[in-house]
């Protein structure tokens, strides 16, 4: 959706780039955190699943 709601901008030297809305940036961001936790860690899930880890 980022990017299908982007608009064309021009920097000052005449490069066009696309521009994502910051709701729609911070949304990626959150995204890119939440696949940097989850990545290679496969005990997470079952952590999630039986409560073990929360203190």
């Amino acid at each position: 959706m980022a990017m299908a709601t982007a608009r064309r901008t021009a920097l000052p030297d005449g490069t066009t780039i696309r521009l994502i809305a910051a709701p729609e940036f911070i949304a990626t961001k959150l995204v890119e955190v939440i696949i940097a936790v989850v990545d290679g860690r496969s005990e997470l899930f079952e952590e999630l699943n039986t409560g073990r880890g929360l203190g």
